[in-house]
Formats: structure tokens, sequence, C-alpha cells
């Protein structure tokens, strides 16, 4: 229950200095705590935390689900930044292929003045 009460004193002191600085114009993000020590009872902020978190192989049942959702939330990460280079590389294939479709047609269009001219030459 210590815990519980802990995290929940640190999240409305958060919100509190969060509608603070919204009123005051600053911006500041909210710090992050450590998801495998939260499962254990410690709030560890993640900063600077990440190679010396006690709890980092533990495979309790909590730190699993863990485990398992930050691997899903990588891979969505992953398959959103391939989805955006592959939109690049479509877009800048497209406008290639728009460049290449008005040259032609400006070829055409320079073609028909030729042939409009050589044909009241003629006449």
């Amino acid at each position: 229950m210590k815990f519980k009460s802990m995290f929940w004193l640190s999240y409305f002191r958060t919100q509190e200095e969060s509608l603070h600085n919204r009123l005051s114009g600053v911006m500041e993000s909210s710090p992050r705590f450590c998801a495998r020590c939260r499962n254990h009872g410690l709030l560890e902020e993640l900063k600077g935390h990440k190679r010396h978190c006690t709890y980092r192989d533990c495979s309790c049942d909590d730190c699993e689900l863990t485990r398992l959702r930050q691997l899903v939330m990588a891979k969505q990460v992953a398959l959103r930044r391939q989805q955006k280079e592959d939109e690049l590389h479509a877009a800048k294939k497209r406008r290639k292929l728009e460049g290449t479709i008005s040259d032609c047609q400006l070829l055409s269009w320079n073609m028909f003045i030729i042939v409009v001219i050589i044909i009241n030459y003629n006449t």
C-alpha cells in the first residue's frame, strides 16, 4: 500500500507542476519512471537508469508482461519508421515520374509546333 500512495503522491505532484507550467507557458516533459522497478514498488527515474536497473533480468510475471509490451512497442516504432521511409521513397519516385511525363509532353508539344511550321512553310 505504501507504494501506491507514494506513486499517487508523485503523480499528483507531477500533475500540479504540469498545470503550473502550462499556465506559465513553460513546456516541460513529465518525469518517466522505470516500469520494471515500478512493478516491484520502486520509483526510479528512467534517465540514466537502463544499465543499472536491479530488475533488468527479472523474469516475474509483471516484468515479463512489461518486456513483451516493450517489444511490441519497439516493433510498432520500427514499422512506423519503415512505412514513413517507404512513403518518402514512393513520393520521390512519383515526382521523378511526373517530371518525365512533363518532359514528354513538352517534347511532343515542340514536335507539334515544328510540324505546323513545316506545313505552313510548304504551303
